[in-house]
């Protein structure tokens, strides 16, 4: 895909990044791709059409059917592959990387050329006679063509309203501990959906609170505390049942230490379903205490954590065990490469200067609607900050 071009960005509930060979998206709820799937965009077809290359006589699929059994036929776009990209195209991906060609070879001067769904590919022969194929920088190419003209070909546009960080974002950030009945917790899912809530990864909050960015209407984040077992078992297939995103705040190794935690398969697992897995220390460190008597073992436990976890994307959020936190143990948080931190702090009105103690609001998994209804209502009252707020508070 070649190097990224541009920081990612949320399109609709899909978190998409342009790389200078193409885009990767990776899908959200709304999405008929399973669940936190990432796609390669179909950016070929995007800028063959905005750059008027369909009206070439070579992207016209031939009248000719081939014999039968062709392998470089493809009948969903009625197109072959050409013989001087035959080998290029299978060894680097294939239809995965590439697709199938919605063109025919365009040949140029010493030069092959044919458009695919997902790349064009370009096979020169130097003067030497040593041919060489390139994969063309589909991705550069989209971002030059006019801003217009690129919102009006993206098959996804942020519909969302943008929020303004500085007023105050109105966003739950719930948080559980033990899932223990499948049916209660299933039924309270499918209540804040019926109530109208989107459910939005922590990372979308943390990024609409660093600049203006899009936010559903009524966005809630869930959150999992101390990694247990029954939020594997129990509580992971609902989640991906209704393709809810979650944050998974863990202790890598505490498993131990203590039964019932998962162990770094558990982590995995969780990963590979598309939940985003964080660091919660090593030993559910009291980092406040550990500061005042040992400052080495308390970095330790912040940087350790980040370390195991980053192979699994877990290097930029953490939550602070027992929810004890103060100024000391804030900037090591902070220091250690964090990009945010969630307290336990009751409120759901968050604001820029708050990224390292974000304020939560503890649910009882097997509670009924209602009850989180109230406990969200409780928070918005509670929270310090409400009158700072600005907007609409549901």
């Amino acid at each position: 895909m070649g190097p990224p071009i541009e920081p990612p960005a949320y399109h609709g509930d899909d978190l998409i990044q342009y790389f200078s060979r193409g885009r990767l998206d990776l899908v959200g709820r709304s999405s008929a791709a399973p669940f936190a799937y990432v796609v390669i965009a179909e950016l070929g077809v995007l800028l063959a059409d905005a750059t008027g290359q369909r009206a070439r006589p070579e992207f016209t699929p031939p009248d000719y059917l081939p014999r039968s059994g062709e392998p470089a036929y493809f009948a969903t776009t009625g197109h072959t592959l050409a013989p001087e990209l035959n080998n290029f195209w299978r060894e680097r991906g294939g239809l995965e990387r590439f697709g199938p060609p919605i063109s025919g070879a365009i040949t140029r001067s010493r030069q092959v050329v044919q458009w695919f769904t997902r790349a064009r590919l370009e096979r020169s022969v130097a003067k030497d006679g040593w041919p060489s194929v390139l994969v063309a920088d589909l991705g550069r190419e989209f971002m030059e063509l006019p801003a217009e003209l690129r919102r009006d070909l993206q098959y996804l546009l942020e519909s969302d309203p943008v929020a303004d960080p500085s007023t105050g974002l109105d966003v739950p950030i719930v948080y559980y501990h033990q899932v223990l009945n499948g049916a209660l917790f299933e039924r309270q899912i499918i209540g804040l959906l019926d109530a109208g809530y989107e459910p939005v990864p922590l990372a979308r909050l943390v990024r609409a609170l660093n600049g203006p960015a899009a936010l559903p209407a009524k966005p809630v984040v869930l959150t999992f505390d101390d990694g247990w077992d029954s939020q594997l078992r129990v509580a992971l297939p609902i989640l991906t049942k209704y393709r809810v995103p979650a944050t998974f705040f863990v202790m890598p190794g505490f498993d131990e230490k203590e039964p019932g935690h998962l162990d770094f398969a558990g982590f995995e697992a969780l990963a590979a379903a598309g939940m985003s897995v964080q660091s919660h220390t090593v030993n559910h460190a009291d980092l406040p205490r550990l500061i005042a008597s040992n400052v080495g073992a308390a970095q330790a436990e912040t940087v350790e954590s980040r370390d195991v976890l980053t192979a699994l994307g877990g290097r930029d959020h953490f939550a602070y065990p027992y929810g004890a936190l103060d100024a000391a143990s804030e900037d090591l948080v902070r220091s250690t490469g964090y990009l945010a931190a969630v307290s336990t702090n009751i409120g759901r009105l968050h604001f820029p200067d708050e990224l390292f103690h974000l304020k939560r609001v503890p649910l009882n998994p097997s509670g009924s609607i209602q009850t989180v209804l109230d406990a969200f209502a409780r928070a918005l009252a509670v929270d310090p900050r409400k009158d700072e707020a600005a907007g609409s508070l549901y």
